[in-house]
């Protein structure tokens, strides 16, 4: 370099990192700050480079596009990564005509020149020139570029559009350091703030995935505020040129010019009282920039990471990163990235930090999520005073509100805890090997902690249709010797009406007799239970004994309303199809003086009473009854 510069080889900084977080591990506050630019999206969002040099005359010739020629390079006409020559030839000249006029308009203008590459037609690819051409493109003097905040703020928002939901390691590394350091007792906090002059939004998806909160600055026209490294249960990021969810992104030299003298400054003491961890980041003249020069020290010293190799970096950084760094050589230091770029570096800081280059969402998942459920304060009764779920009736099949009707909000948010934990010790383990053979159905006769698992395990396999590994998972619920009352009455019932689906009525009706034998079963799945016999005798033409199961239940003191009316309308319709019309009406009578009775209920009763009178030549009860109904 033109300057005295420290070059530290990446694997030196890691170490530089680590000890400075060991030595003081009850220091409050951040160790470091880190500063992000386009090279830490690389590859979902192209550099600057790429967007002068390919990735912009392809969105502006794609405006000009028809959609029949859109759907040529992307099904949904979106706008979609830039082609290959070879499949847009007419693409390379559009680029040489864009830069030729975007130069000749800009040469007027001295802070917007760029050179343009006499072979290639486009501007040559050194740093500070492609600078100057991309903001020469963005600028409001280059009709043939952009011209318009409008035209800008829409091609920004379709680069990012075009990333989808997915994010780069480098980002997921990232919000790894931030949920491992809520957890360390050793080492001091790594950073809690983010300095970013990119407009997408893979740092909040990142957070997102490990539950990290975070306060969002992105308007920076309004100001920065100082950060807050006291805010232990936050990271605040800082968009400091803004982001595609606001109206303002700063692209041109007067954008960043005025952001840098209204925000520069108020950066610098906190820029001081830190590290500072560069990577990705060009060094525009921006806000950011002017605050790092104004910098008389920095607390665990400044390290610039970036792409080119110690022997290339004095011919490609900017002059004023080369002042910077120059200026205090001894705590200032440049640091070649691995080749792979901010990917690979950041694998590497985490197998420093961690242990490991593999973090921890990737492979234990459910942690968070079962922390995530846990946090959650849920109440210990029913939430409502009806529970429509549990019964079966003519057409009805197996679903999961029907089977956890019994359950408060808290024994819902318990069983899935212990489901989850259950699957986490099984399948994610540190160093546990996974099988490739099918997965076998789990003997729980004497680990009553699985019990959950299995009967969560039995009803998804029943809602996919898989009936015989269902009632085979319930059956082990069911005949395992330490499993509770409650628990081996729901097994049961479960799996009666899984038999009832898969054509064995008779399994059914027993599967019922047994839970019916039980003294301590819940008064709630008796009542379901001697209903639903009731309509698997009836279905068996066995027209008394669907009677007496109706009358059995009706019979309960303690029969849920939503049971005690379903036994009404039944035996109701049961009665009149056998010539029991003054029965049949009575049991409606009854329904219709409950009230407790549900309004689907109700309905029924008043349309089958009806149905019903005027069988019996009651032509005026009928059509009262039916009036009634509808209104």
């Amino acid at each position: 370099m033109s300057t005295p510069c420290t070059v530290l080889r990446f694997e030196d900084f890691t170490r530089h990192v680590v000890d400075t977080l060991h030595r003081h591990p009850h220091q409050p506050g951040a160790a470091y700050t880190l500063l992000l630019g386009s090279g830490f999206s690389y590859p979902l969002v192209p550099t600057a480079r790429d967007m002068v040099l390919r990735d912009i005359p392809w969105w502006l010739h794609w405006q000009k596009l028809d959609e029949k020629a859109r759907k040529k390079h992307h099904p949904e006409a979106r706008f979609p990564d830039a082609p290959k020559s070879a499949d847009c030839p007419e693409l390379d000249t559009f680029a040489k005509e864009l830069w030729a006029r975007v130069h000749q308009q800009c040469q007027p203008h001295e802070h917007l020149r760029f050179e343009l590459n006499p072979d290639t037609g486009l501007p040559k690819p050194q740093g500070d020139n492609i600078g100057n051409a991309y903001r020469a493109v963005m600028s409001s003097y280059a009709t043939a570029g952009f011209g318009t905040p409008k035209a800008q703020r829409q091609y920004l928002r379709d680069v990012v559009r075009r990333i989808g939901n997915r994010i780069n390691m480098a980002h997921l590394i990232l919000a790894s350091f931030f949920d491992m350091q809520k957890r360390w007792t050793d080492k001091q906090a790594f950073c809690r703030t983010i300095f970013t002059t990119n407009f997408d939004t893979l740092i909040q998806r990142s957070l997102q995935l490990v539950c990290q909160l975070y306060v969002l600055t992105d308007r920076p026209e309004v100001g920065i505020d100082a950060p807050d490294d006291e805010l232990d249960a936050a990271i605040h990021l800082i968009h400091t040129h803004g982001s595609i969810y606001r109206y303002f992104l700063a692209n041109t030299p007067a954008d960043l010019d005025r952001l840098q003298k209204q925000n520069a400054s108020g950066l610098v003491p906190y820029f001081e009282r830190h590290g500072v961890i560069v990577m990705g980041y060009s060094g525009w003249q921006d806000t950011t920039m002017t605050a790092l020069l104004s910098c008389k020290q920095f607390d665990n010293n400044l390290y610039w990471c970036d792409m080119p190799s110690a022997a290339d970096a004095p011919n490609v950084l900017r002059e004023d990163v080369k002042e910077l760094l120059a200026t205090d050589p001894e705590h200032r230091f440049y640091v070649p990235l691995p080749s792979k770029g901010a990917d690979a570096g950041m694998v590497e800081l985490h197998r420093a930090l961690a242990g490991t280059p593999c973090p921890d969402f990737l492979f234990d998942p459910l942690r968070g999520l079962i922390e995530s459920v846990e946090s959650i304060d849920a109440p210990d009764y029913h939430l409502c005073e009806q529970s429509a779920a549990g019964v079966k009736s003519s057409g009805d099949s197996i679903s999961e509100q029907s089977l956890r009707n019994d359950s408060t909000p808290r024994q819902i948010r318990d069983r899935t805890i212990e489901i989850l934990k259950t699957v986490r010790e099984r399948d994610f383990q540190v160093g546990k090997t996974t099988s490739s053979e099918p997965a076998k159905i789990p003997d729980i006769s004497t680990a009553v902690v699985n019990v959950d698992a299995v009967m969560n395990q039995a009803l998804q396999a029943a809602l996919k249709g898989k009936l015989d590994q269902a009632i085979a998972l319930w059956t082990q619920v069911a005949d395992a010797s330490e499993t509770s009352p409650a628990v081996k009455a729901k097994a049961l019932f479960n799996r009666g009406v899984t038999k009832g689906q898969s054509g064995d009525a008779a399994g059914e009706i027993a599967d019922y007799d047994a839970l019916l034998a039980m003294h301590d079963a819940p008064a709630e799945l008796r009542a379901t239970a001697l209903f639903n016999r009731g309509l698997a005798k009836g279905q068996s033409n066995n027209t008394a004994g669907e009677i007496a199961d109706y009358d059995a239940l009706l019979a309960m003191p303690d029969a849920p309303a939503q049971q005690r009316a379903n036994a009404l309308v039944n035996r109701g319709v049961t009665k009149c199809k056998s010539g029991d019309a003054a029965g049949a009406i009575a049991d409606y009578d009854a329904l219709l003086a409950m009230p407790d009775a549900p309004a689907e209920q109700r309905a029924k009763a008043l349309v089958n009473r009806g149905v019903a009178k005027g069988q019996s030549g009651d032509a005026a009860g009928e059509i009262a009854d039916y009036d009634a109904l509808l209104a």
